[in-house]
Order: structure tokens, then C-alpha cells, then sequence
């Protein structure tokens, strides 16, 4: 189900063990050849391809568009918010939910720039919290092991812009992916314990811009992308997701 399709007396009768899915993205640069919408458009896919397998299994919340992206902020045309604004937000979000009664929480990322701030999110609601269950899941995270099997471009080639999120864009908006400014990994990988992409994370966290990552932006290598890929992204994060769902519902 879709909270902002529902009315109030519809949301008032629900079952309150229904699991609330409330998705965290970002509006930022994804190099040349990806909207700045990609990491909102990938997770509110994700969520909405989950409602479609089970409708009255989940409630899906509007996406927070909007996340941490400071890092990216020397790119045009990337949005951010600093992290005590995007706590606020989530936990006053979570907070109304929490209001109406429902116990099930689930906020489901697609932006790395989000994880950091988003466990701290769930120390600190899940504390103040006793009565609720509150998961963070970040859609590569939670069906790593099965997207290893995808990974033509190897080490580095699925960070930022690169194989995975080009392919889920061409799978979902192809007509929003310039495909002739596609290129090559610009990774620059000056540490080795610092170098990581999105199924491999690295030894220990340094902080660089990512201009300073990437020229164009895009820490991966696209090339290796296809709609056929995307679509098998798809079914690997909705059927984690799907059960992450279910446990909960079962548990309550």
C-alpha cells in the first residue's frame, strides 16, 4: 500500500504490524551520462516493484529525495543536507508513523553518503523507541552476496555512477541515461585501505571529496551495463527486501 493514496479512516483500520518502508535517497551528481535523480529513482522503484508483490503486506512511505551529499557538492546541481537536518527529518517522520500506532519500521537507503548518519538514526530512535522495530537497509548491502555473481567490472567497478546503478537506470529510464558520455573507470586510487566501491568496503574510512575521487564524478566503470542486469538487480534486492518484510510481520 501507498500511505499518501490511502485516506485517514483506511490508515486508522490498518493492521498497525504492517511494516512501514520509509525510503532515503539523494538528488545529486552521478557523472555525465546519469540524472542527478538516480539514487531517488533506483530506491522508489525498488520500494514500489515490493508493493507490487505485496500490496497489503507493506506500507510504503513518499521518498525523502533529498540526503547527505555534501561531498558531491563541487559537481552541479547536487542537493544536500547536513546530517543533524536529515536526522530531524527521518525522526519526525518516523515519529508521526509511530503516532498513528504502527510498530514496524523500515528505512531503506540508496544513497552511501546516507549510511552513516542513518545507523546513528537507528541507535538513537530504536532507543527512545522500546515498543518499535526499526531496521536500516541499504539496497546493495542487503543482497551483496547475490550481486557479487553481476559484478563484470570487478574491484571498483560498482561505486558511484558505475556498472550497478547505470544498469538499474537503463532498466528503469532509459531515455534519461546519455549514453554517449559513458567512460571508462576514473577512479583514483591513491590508498589501497581506503579504496572500496558499493560490495566492497574499505579497511578504514578517509575522507575525500568526491572530486577528488573521480574528475566526472563516476567511481565505478559503466561500460559493463544493461537493462537485462537492472532487472536482475531488481528481483536480487525485492526478495531480500521482501523478507526483511516478512520477518518483521511475523515477529510482531
Amino acid at each position: 500500500m501507498i500511505w499518501e493514496n490511502l485516506t485517514s479512516p483506511t490508515v486508522a483500520n490498518l493492521d498497525k504490524n504492517i511494516p512501514v518502508l520509509l525510503p532515503v535517497a539523494a538528488i545529486e551528481q552521478h557523472g555525465p551520462h546519469l540524472p542527478l535523480g538516480t539514487d531517488k529513482i533506483i530506491g522508489e522503484y525498488f520500494c514500489l516493484q515490493l508493493e507490487k508483490e505485496i500490496p497489503e503486506r507493506v506500507l510504503v512511505l513518499p521518498v525523502m529525495s533529498i540526503g547527505c551529499s555534501e561531498h558531491h557538492m563541487e559537481f552541479s546541481g547536487s542537493l544536500t543536507l547536513q546530517h543533524n537536518t536529515f536526522l530531524k527529518q527521518v525522526e519526525e517522520i518516523l515519529s508521526s508513523v509511530v503516532h498513528h500506532g504502527f510498530q514496524n519500521l523500515i528505512v531503506f537507503n540508496s544513497h552511501g553518503g546516507n549510511t552513516g548518519i542513518g545507523q546513528v538514526i537507528i541507535e538513537h530512535f530504536g532507543n527512545r523507541h522500546p515498543e518499535c522495530r526499526i531496521v536500516l537497509a541499504t539496497w546493495w548491502k542487503i543482497a551483496g552476496d547475490s550481486l557479487f555473481e553481476l559484478n563484470e567490472t570487478g574491484a571498483g567497478g560498482v561505486g558511484h555512477g558505475g556498472e550497478f546503478e547505470t544498469s538499474l537506470i537503463m532498466k528503469i529510464a532509459p531515455e534519461l541515461v546519455q549514453t554517449d558520455k559513458i567512460m571508462g573507470k576514473q577512479n583514483k586510487d591513491n590508498f589501497e585501505w581506503a579504496s572500496g566501491d558499493l560490495l566492497r568496503g574499505p579497511k578504514a574510512s578517509f575522507y575525500r571529496s568526491m572530486k577528488a575521487m573521480t574528475p566526472n564524478g563516476v567511481f565505478g566503470d559503466p561500460r559493463k551495463n544493461s537493462p537485462e542486469k537492472g532487472q536482475q538487480i531488481t528481483e536480487m534486492v525485492v526478495l531480500r527486501l521482501k523478507k526483511i518484510v516478512f520477518d518483521l510481520y511475523k515477529s510482531s
